[in-house]
């Protein structure tokens, strides 16, 4: 795969996965490391369990992009 971009030739479980991940961040295939970098940013400020603490809510929807965030860095797709 090659570092920073979605590629085609990845196995379906994990075309599927990153797929997955980009739709938590509000992107589709093929994203570039700096768009997910973005996404993540953006999406981490305005779920972030800090500005609302008395929102569970919140905290779930930051662990889950931050999880997706998390899988793509370790894809190297961020």
């Amino acid at each position: 795969m090659v570092k920073g971009h979605f590629h085609a030739g990845c196995s379906t479980t994990e075309e599927a996965s990153v797929r997955q991940h980009l739709a938590t961040l509000g992107l589709k295939a093929p994203s570039s490391a700096e768009a997910v970098k973005r996404a993540f940013r953006s999406l981490a400020l305005k779920y972030h369990p800090d500005k609302r603490p008395d929102d569970q809510t919140r905290s779930a929807d930051f662990q889950r992009i931050k999880d997706a965030y998390d899988a793509l860095t370790a894809a190297g797709l961020a």
